[in-house]
């Protein structure tokens, strides 16, 4: 059986860097069948990897949308508002297993992402990432999912959305599993080379 513990606050303030908890952060720890992991919010110590799991991310994302998926723009200097995203202001919960980090979870709070719908203040998952090695049996991505909802419910949130591509099957599967149902679907076609028009 997982032992889980929850500490009533992680997400604490930040420096002005975006990182460095005022004191220690808080580790929320987990034992799942005999692999220890914890589960703790992001340090500028963990910036480099963060942004390395993140180009690996979209990297595999690339099967998904071959043509128009740009992977190295997670490491362009250009893009500071996107690395601030990811790696700042406390958005981003981390696992580890000893020293190692082998996932994460980034996300923020938007008021009414979609103009015409109600909703008020909705908790976007921005990037979501595991290291293959260690997705085969759920427990950390289920984890780090549970950590950044109860973040995210704690800011006011009462809405979770994720976005994900049509043919990523794994990841519509993990985030249904986690409760998430299917709402918006955007299509899409090809217009320069169409001659039909």
């Amino acid at each position: 059986m997982a032992k889980s513990t929850f500490y009533p606050d992680i997400s604490g303030s930040f420096s002005a860097a975006g990182f460095g908890r005022a004191g220690a952060p808080r580790k929320i720890m987990y034992v799942k069948e005999g692999n220890n992991f914890s589960i703790r919010t992001s340090t500028f110590e963990d910036m480099s990897k963060i942004l390395e799991l993140n180009q690996r991310h979209y990297r595999e994302e690339e099967q998904y949308c071959p043509p128009l998926l740009n992977t190295s723009w997670t490491f362009d200097v250009s893009d500071q508002p996107h690395r601030n995203k990811l790696v700042g202001d406390g958005n981003v919960i981390v696992a580890t297993q000893r020293t190692k980090l082998i996932g994460y979870v980034a996300y923020h709070t938007e008021e009414k992402p979609i103009p015409f719908r109600d909703t008020g203040l909705v908790g976007i998952i921005d990037s979501f990432y595991v290291d293959g090695v260690y997705r085969k049996n759920g427990a950390v991505g289920t984890e780090l999912f549970r950590a950044a909802k109860q973040v995210l419910r704690q800011r006011g949130a009462d809405r979770l959305q994720v976005s994900v591509f049509a043919a990523n099957e794994n990841a519509l599967q993990f985030y249904r599993t986690q409760g998430l149902r299917d709402h918006l679907v955007v299509l899409e076609q090809v217009l320069l080379n169409d001659d039909s028009i």
